[in-house]
């Protein structure tokens, strides 16, 4: 009986493993170690999973031909996907009634189950963050993925019309090269005005003209790091932090894929926590620190307060 019960929990963890999976590489290009870390399996059953989909006929689009160090995510246009996709969409009643009958097993229309505690919290992750259909997708931006992601599989040159930069607040026509999608709408492109690799996202752009031009720079596409921040650039700064009770609560909560274990205890009543991040841009880690200003000491990275007060002195003004 025990036997049984286990073999049931098992098989139970392999299906939502496997929904899981199916959500996260239709949105996200991931290696077999980081699927691996998402899907609480190792790095072999990781390989299985994905090889499984592709038995199956499923196509995926990688960035490197060496397949441990590769990223993998579905290519969206197969036929497989459009008829799996809507299996894998709730409604907001359906997650309702699902989210009662795990968490709370109080659902008059479903039997009581017997789930333990870390399933209940493994399906509603994916209910939360994966399974609800999005709001945000019109027709136009599926369009702009659809060009975008043309052009990556072909190797040609697009043009971002009228888009709307947040680091240099312009709105301007941008000749890119796109030449790998990372998920959402975020695609890794060779700017030609500026000769930099840079991360684009297409919502920001009012369209995706996709032009005949094939690329001119291919020998200089190069993937980016991406911060925790979500920040991304070729260098690399470290910064220390020691915080106070709020802003150590708040960093695991706003940014979750932050280890907890990555963070030391201090002993200190006020300043109990101390952390060292590496950052790609002092722009994303600023906004977090100057929003708990009162909450959060700097340590031994005198760049990153010269980046800070010269930021301050330049938005003082506008305090009125």
């Amino acid at each position: 009986m025990a036997d049984t019960t286990t073999d049931k929990l098992s098989d139970q963890r392999t299906v939502l493993n496997v929904m899981k999976l199916f959500s996260l590489l239709k949105e996200n290009a991931l290696t077999y170690a980081e699927i691996a870390e998402q899907l609480h399996v190792s790095e072999r059953s990781a390989v299985r999973y994905v090889e499984s989909f592709r038995s199956a006929g499923f196509v995926f689009r990688s960035d490197n031909k060496i397949k441990k160090k590769a990223h993998y995510r579905f290519v969206l246009s197969d036929s497989h996907l459009s008829d799996f996709i809507p299996l894998l969409h709730f409604t907001e009643e359906e997650a309702d009634l699902l989210n009662e009958a795990f968490v709370n097993n109080t659902s008059a229309s479903m039997p009581t189950l017997q789930i333990p505690s870390k399933l209940r919290r493994k399906i509603l992750y994916i209910l939360d963050d994966y399974l609800l259909p999005s709001v945000k997708e019109t027709d136009d931006y599926r369009q702009n993925i659809e060009m975008a992601n043309q052009a990556v599989d072909k190797h040609l040159q697009v043009i971002l019309r009228q888009y709307k930069s947040s680091s240099s607040g312009t709105v301007l026509d941008r000749m890119v090269e796109p030449f790998f999608y990372q998920g959402r709408d975020v695609f890794y492109c060779y700017d030609l005005a500026g000769g930099k690799n840079k991360i684009f996202r297409v919502s920001r752009a009012k369209t995706v003209e996709l032009k005949d031009t094939p690329w001119q720079y291919a020998d200089r596409h190069r993937m980016l790091d991406m911060d925790l921040f979500g920040m991304v650039s070729d260098q690399e700064m470290k910064v220390t932090l020691q915080l106070a009770q709020r802003a150590y609560n708040l960093l695991l909560e706003e940014y979750p894929k932050l280890k907890d274990s990555t963070i030391q205890s201090t002993g200190d009543v006020k300043w109990a926590w101390q952390v060292t991040l590496s950052v790609r841009s002092y722009v994303g880690i600023g906004r977090f620190v100057m929003g708990l200003a009162g909450d959060i000491r700097i340590v031994d990275s005198p760049d990153f307060k010269d980046y800070l007060r010269t930021y301050w002195d330049n938005s003082k003004a506008n305090i009125i």
